[in-house]
């Protein structure tokens, strides 16, 4: 039976063929084959989204459409049944040609599409049938996709969600340009509610596409283009009009796709776009233009904000209006957690108002790539509430960009940092910066470190007076491939201190493999110095700083009163039954 499923080649599908007579009359005491047309094909549809055809090399595996050579009345219900063929995908020309005649004039969807000169079915039919299509998401070079692009014009009134990506063809002088010519869609209206174009350029004047969920509009980085393409876009006044005009977007992903036909525009304050319904903003472009749209759209606190900045000079970062309108946004946009959502561990008394916990990553890359990456997230560090990324804007001295950063993070609600210190800043350079930006974290409880091999930031961070990190109580050393063993006197010096001085660190938790340098001796130094030492070989970088809850080892000092025993108990207690909670969830 196995081999019924698989077809080679052109190969026509089985011709019909009336069964005899006697066995009509068997099989009409079946049930399974007497059931009504209309429960058959809902069968059939079933085991459509499960097991759809599929093209393997030179073979199509049918899937579904095995059910066709079961008996005559299955095979008659489904060739008639014009739904269960509209979805197309590559399964070679004659098995397309099939399925194209069987769904008739029903509304088709077709599966992500690579098309290339071999594929099928050809992009001229594909285009051909623009009236007809539902769904079509397709990618291709210039010229393949050139006979769609040619008909995007046209009115598509059953489309719903379209997907056109053009491949970068690099930067040839005689590139051609991937345009829409004339009115996209017809000036839009119909059902369309997502809309991603890649490469295309079209007329944005006349942009008509109130009913869109999702808009998507991505084209190279300026810098590469050597025919003026760029000057094809809009300005940001037509961008901020078109989304004014898209009032139920819900996901909105802006990648070079605005023009500055006069920087100046990008300076002033503009009349403000309410997105209320938007629950995810990607933006992709200069600093400029990062600065512009987020200067001038009303969002939810509700919504996911990601900024990707790409610069080809290096920033003043310390009078830079942009940088500083970007990093005040990451600060501000950050929603509120009910108190029943808290992370336990959070050490906040919520007194039934919103949650305060509060976590930046910090991701600062050395040359030559020049990176900072910021992510905050609420909720235990599980809830992702913006990212802000600067490539390309750090040289050799580091200074100004963190202290640029530090000085505008939010002291009240900041709860949880980790450092990712991959440019291997020295701990005199830390200190200097704490120093000069008046370090002050009053409600920070807990700090991961994930890479930071020379210790540096914990170093700097615990030589710090007590009044800057009152609340530090839990330090996570994410130490892959491990910590060398001539920093161990160091740490231990520092972490004694710390808490001579007042700080109260009480945990620590060393994430490495066993195998790994060192490890033995500096678990027993850490499990020394603190009440409760945790060690953890399974989680790794990555994972945030309450991955710890998932598993490991705790080491409690032997020499705690009774009362402190019991706390520590009791909270490994809380440890177990969010590891409960994880399980069932």
């Amino acid at each position: 039976m196995a081999s019924a499923l698989v077809v080679g080649g052109p190969q026509r599908p089985a011709g019909n063929r009336e069964p005899p007579q006697a066995l009509e009359e068997l099989n009409a005491t079946r049930a399974a084959v007497s059931l009504p047309l209309e429960i058959i094909v809902l069968i059939f549809s079933n085991l459509l989204s499960i097991s759809p055809p599929r093209r393997l090399d030179a073979r199509v595996e049918l899937g579904w459409i095995g059910v066709t050579h079961v008996c005559h009345r299955w095979r008659q219900a489904a060739i008639s049944a014009a739904i269960l063929w509209t979805r197309i995908s590559d399964l070679g020309p004659e098995w397309t040609r099939v399925s194209l005649q069987r769904a008739g004039s029903a509304p088709l969807r077709l599966d992500r599409y690579e098309a290339g000169s071999n594929t099928s079915p050809a992009v001229e039919d594909i285009a051909c049938r623009l009236g007809q299509m539902r769904i079509l998401p397709i990618l291709g070079s210039h010229e393949i996709l050139r006979p769609l692009l040619d008909r995007l014009h046209g009115p598509a009134p059953r489309l719903e969600y379209l997907d056109v990506e053009i491949r970068d063809e690099g930067q040839a002088q005689d590139h051609p340009i991937s345009e829409v010519h004339g009115v996209l869609l017809n000036g839009g209206g119909g059902p369309l509610h997502h809309l991603k174009l890649t490469n295309v350029f079209f007329q944005w004047n006349s942009f008509n596409f109130s009913g869109l969920v999702r808009l998507s509009l991505s084209y190279k980085e300026h810098t590469l283009y050597t025919n003026m393409e760029e000057t094809r876009l809009p300005s940001l006044l037509s961008v901020l009009a078109t989304i004014r005009d898209t009032p139920n977007l819900e996901h909105l992903h802006l990648a070079n796709a605005v023009h500055a036909f006069n920087s100046e525009e990008f300076r002033h304050s503009l009349t403000p776009v309410s997105l209320p319904n938007l629950k995810r903003l990607i933006i992709e472009q200069n600093k400029a233009v990062c600065a512009a749209l987020i200067r001038n759209v009303v969002l939810k606190l509700k919504a996911n904000v990601s900024i990707c900045c790409i610069e080809s000079t290096i920033p003043a970062w310390e009078t830079d209006a942009d940088i500083r309108v970007l990093l005040s946004f990451l600060a501000s946009h950050v929603l509120p957690v009910g108190p029943d959502e808290c992370n336990y561990d959070c050490d906040f008394d919520c007194n039934g108002d919103h949650c305060l916990d509060l976590c930046y990553q910090f991701n600062i890359l050395p040359e030559p790539y020049g990176d900072i990456e910021i992510y905050t997230r609420t909720h235990g560090a599980e809830r992702e509430a913006g990212y802000l990324s600067m490539r390309g804007v750090i040289a050799n001295d580091l200074l100004a960009p963190i202290k640029t950063m530090f000085s505008t993070l939010p002291r009240e609600r900041l709860t949880i940092v980790e450092m990712r210190n991959e440019a291997e800043m020295s701990a005199d350079v830390w200190t200097e910066i704490f120093l000069t930006t008046g370090l002050h974290w009053p409600n920070v409880h807990g700090v991961l470190l994930e890479p930071d091999g020379n210790c540096s930031f914990l170093v700097a961070l615990l030589g710090l007076n007590a009044d800057a990190i009152p609340s530090l109580k839990e330090v996570v050393l994410d130490a892959e491939p491990g910590l060398p063993l001539e920093l161990l006197d160091e740490v231990e010096s520092r972490i004694v201190h710390a808490r001579e001085r007042g700080v109260p660190l009480e945990r620590i938790t060393l994430r490495t493999a066993p195998e790994s340098e060192g490890v033995e001796q500096w678990k027993d130094m850490l499990a020394a110095v603190v009440p409760m030492f945790r060690y953890d070989a399974e989680t790794g970088p990555g994972d945030g700083f309450y991955a710890w809850h998932i598993g490991g080892i705790f080491y409690v000092d032997e020499d705690e009163d009774d009362d402190s025993e019991g706390e520590e108990e009791g909270e490994e207690d809380e440890g177990e039954d969010e590891e409960d909670e994880n399980e069932n969830a």
